[in-house]
């Protein structure tokens, strides 16, 4: 969530869109939201997927070893024993799929159907097959409600004297290169 919030605050735009979609689902802010209410905004599991795009919870996947008998893959023989890993920031930066691909626009994700079924083969944030991430569900559901609660109640400030160097470091999962994200929140209700 650190990233999907630091990735919009360049982006006013972004953030007032986001907050409309989620005021307009739930327009009580007294209610509180649920996983129902906002499981299908598109702007907001757009940021989300955006966001997961740039800065995939573990950019480089999960080594494999190819069976002993070896294996074809892209029309290469692959010999056994070799290991094996697929960069998920490679394919999550691929210009073919994802046109100006190091640029945050969460509107990609709402485009026609078949572009979007292309990236979405192309977005494995949470790994994919037999050691896809068991708590990719969850994991949805709470950055959905706590994004979208964050994004309903509060602006947010970086004051100059609080800076931080979001680079993105790879400590097997992508951190920011000061380890931390500040911000202020400001209660807009």
């Amino acid at each position: 969530m650190t990233w999907c919030v630091s990735s919009m605050r360049p982006f006013p735009g972004c953030l007032d869109r986001l907050r409309a979609e989620i005021n307009a689902a739930v327009p009580d802010r007294s209610t509180p939201i649920t996983h129902a209410a906002v499981r299908e905004l598109p702007y907001l599991n757009a940021v989300i997927n955006e966001s997961q795009r740039l800065r995939p919870i573990s950019p480089h996947g999960m080594s494999r070893i190819v069976p002993k008998e070896g294996v074809m893959l892209g029309g290469y023989f692959i010999p056994g024993g070799t290991t094996i890993l697929a960069s998920i920031k490679t394919l999550q930066e691929d210009k073919n799929v994802f046109p100006d691909p190091m640029a945050f626009k969460p509107e990609r994700w709402l485009a026609d159907e078949s572009t979007v079924a292309t990236m979405k083969r192309s977005l494995i944030p949470f790994q994919i097959g037999p050691r896809a991430c068991i708590g990719r569900v969850l994991a949805m559901m709470e950055m959905r409600l706590t994004i979208a609660e964050l994004v309903r109640h509060f602006a947010f400030e970086i004051p100059p004297h609080l800076q931080t160097d979001m680079t993105p470091v790879n400590r097997f999962i992508y951190r920011p290169k000061d380890n931390k994200y500040v911000v202020l929140p400001h209660r807009i209700d």
